[in-house]
């Protein structure tokens, strides 16, 4: 059996043997980052900022209590709903990762033998809809993980000579999502309520604004914050991120507004926006701290934010 490779995002590159064929096809699929040394067939190879399973190889084979079909009665009897089209494609995209260990593999057959009358979702953004209720409660877990297999990166491709199948999350849809569901509920005991608010940069409605957090009360916006896994530096606009926050705050009449990074990717830090009185406060989050500690450090963040919002009352 073949030793795997483990990268760890943030640490030093390792020198690695491998072939150009398969350092080629890493570096075009952009999963690593393969760097040629002077050392023949040896490589660096730095970890990028999704996580995952990639399988490289000349040859692979593609795979083709109880879990069972979810029952509703709708106009007529059918299994055909879309919980168990989600439940049916999360299975089939796991078999196709040749590393599933093979108790995993014959738990998801069965279950895809369970659900053979069941048409299978499609890849997100087609994900079918499916609404909580008593008669699903049971599969809300699995729904919800089910989700998350099918919104994350999977891939099968050929490069040159080289098959590569793997699946990969984005470390930066992951830790947006964390931050603002938990620091929603950490700042339910102060009141109020988060939702998806959509606005407008421009009085004509051409530029379109998606902060990641609004916290409302009485439906009106009294703070804001963005999530950012790493800082967004696109060439000729270094402070990229400070820019969005900005127009955040102006569009929605807000005099303070947060940016909530990942620890060792950007530090913490503070600005006061001239003429126009507007802070803008850097947070960093230490995804290192065991669950309640990190949740802990959520709650520190959602005091801040009630704080700067009771300065502004």
């Amino acid at each position: 059996m073949t030793t795997p490779l483990i990268l760890r995002e943030g640490a030093p590159a390792r020198l690695v043997a491998l072939s150009s064929a398969v350092a080629d096809a890493l570096n075009d699929t952009r999963i690593a980052r393969c760097v040629r040394t002077a050392q023949p067939g040896v490589w660096e190879v730095t970890a990028g900022t999704h996580i995952g399973v990639v399988e490289a190889a000349g040859q692979l084979r593609h795979h083709w209590g109880r879990t069972i079909p979810l029952e509703v009665r709708f106009d007529e009897f059918t299994v055909d709903i879309p919980e168990n089209q989600i439940l049916l494609a999360a299975a089939v995209r796991l078999l196709r990762i040749p590393t599933t260990r093979p108790m995993q593999r014959a738990a998801l057959q069965r279950l895809r033998f369970q659900l053979a009358d069941v048409t299978p979702a499609s890849a997100s953004p087609a994900i079918p809809r499916w609404t909580p209720s008593r008669l699903n409660a049971r599969y809300q877990p699995g729904l919800e993980i089910a989700e998350l297999i099918l919104a994350g990166r999977s891939f099968e491709q050929r490069v040159g000579q080289v098959r590569v199948t793997g699946y990969l999350f984005s470390m930066a849809r992951i830790f947006e999502d964390f931050v603002t569901v938990a620091l929603a509920k950490a700042l339910t005991p102060f009141g109020g309520h988060s939702r998806r608010y959509d606005t407008c940069l421009d009085d004509e409605e051409q530029v379109d604004v998606l902060p990641d957090f609004v916290w409302l009360e009485a439906d009106r916006p009294v703070a804001v914050a963005d999530a950012k896994y790493k800082a967004e530096k696109p060439a000729g606009f270094p402070n990229a991120d400070l820019y969005q926050l900005l127009a955040y705050c102006t569009v929605l009449g807000l005099p303070v507004g947060h940016l909530i990074y990942a620890k060792g990717n950007e530090e913490s830090r503070q600005y006061t926006v001239r003429r126009a009185g507007i802070r803008l406060f850097a947070h960093t989050l230490d995804l290192s701290l065991p669950p309640h500690q990190l949740l802990a450090s959520i709650g520190d963040l959602a005091h801040s934010l009630e704080t700067s919002r009771q300065r502004r009352d």
